[in-house]
């Protein structure tokens, strides 16, 4: 069964650096925590999406992938209605609950939109429009790696060489549901946290 975003929420809520969500989709609940509400100039949530997913709303056993910042994807801006009524993210209401950390640099490369299953991470394309969810990926070497500063807006930040070893290359932007749907459910493929085939 493929993996869809569940727009339900009953209340809305205004979305809080520090608070920790539910993202429902149809496979369960997948966990993330708010560590900016200052993304893409304001407009958006910078989310980082923890390595687990529940079916029950009050389990907690994902907390310590909170504090050690283990993440099931890079982290993504989101638009801020999704967390109004009917959207997809639910408040976790535990006053015990950790806080999430954020980076202080976001890294991405310049005009990834797409996911890369064999890199976990969001990488560009050589066709504009990729003609399936499989696309030609420009070659490592030929990336322009860049970074934003945490809680900067408008966005602070430059180009690289390299990236520390074991950084979550975001996209370059914000992403339709299907490109977040898809990668959500690769990665909890490649994780073992379901049972679907990879691509």
């Amino acid at each position: 069964m493929a993996l869809k975003l569940v727009f339900d929420a009953p209340k809305g809520s205004r979305p809080k650096a520090g608070q920790l969500y539910l993202m429902k989709t149809t496979l369960g609940y997948i966990p993330v925590g708010v560590t900016s509400t200052e993304a893409f100039f304001g407009a958006a949530v910078m989310i980082h999406p923890y390595r687990a997913i529940v079916s029950d709303p009050k389990d907690t056993t994902w907390y310590p992938l909170v504090e050690k910042n283990e993440l099931l994807i890079p982290p993504l801006q989101i638009v801020k209605r999704d967390f109004k009524k009917g959207g997809d993210f639910h408040p976790v209401k535990d006053k015990n609950a950790p806080k999430p950390v954020p980076f202080d640099k976001y890294f991405e490369y310049g005009g990834a939109l797409t996911w890369n299953p064999s890199e976990l991470a969001f990488a560009p394309t050589s066709e504009s429009i990729p003609a399936s969810r499989l696309a030609s990926f420009i070659p490592e070497q030929d990336r322009r790696i860049e970074y934003t500063l945490h809680n900067t807006n408008p966005p602070q930040g430059g180009i690289v060489d390299e990236a520390p070893e074991g950084t979550y290359f975001m996209p370059a932007g914000l992403l339709m549901d299907l490109h977040i749907e898809f990668a959500l459910e690769d990665a909890l493929a490649y994780y073992g946290l379901i049972d679907t085939p990879r691509p």
